[in-house]
């Protein structure tokens, strides 16, 4: 199984966040798109990745960080549950 643990920094808590392309590929498998469920909710969090200087969570990622009540210094860690699935 693979997990992908970050520490959120001040910079992730008001602009978009970004990854690396080695995590964009080795991890989210190069997809456009990728799907979040956050354990008790039910509800699909779309996550697209943008790419304009470079790689970044965009769509519903924000909200679901507001959701989770992230701060700074908080790690995420997000784990594959399923093709394009993640939690």
């Amino acid at each position: 199984m693979k997990v992908y643990i970050r520490k959120m920094m001040k910079h992730d808590m008001t602009h978009e966040v970004s990854i690396t392309q080695y995590v964009y590929y080795e991890f989210f498998g190069g997809k456009s798109s990728v799907s979040f469920q956050i354990r008790g909710d039910g509800y699909m969090y779309n996550v697209t990745f943008n790419d304009a200087t470079d790689l970044r969570f965009g769509t519903d990622f924000k909200s679901m960080c507001r959701m989770l009540d992230v701060k700074e210094g908080d790690f995420l860690i997000m784990k594959r549950i399923g093709d394009d699935l993640y939690s």
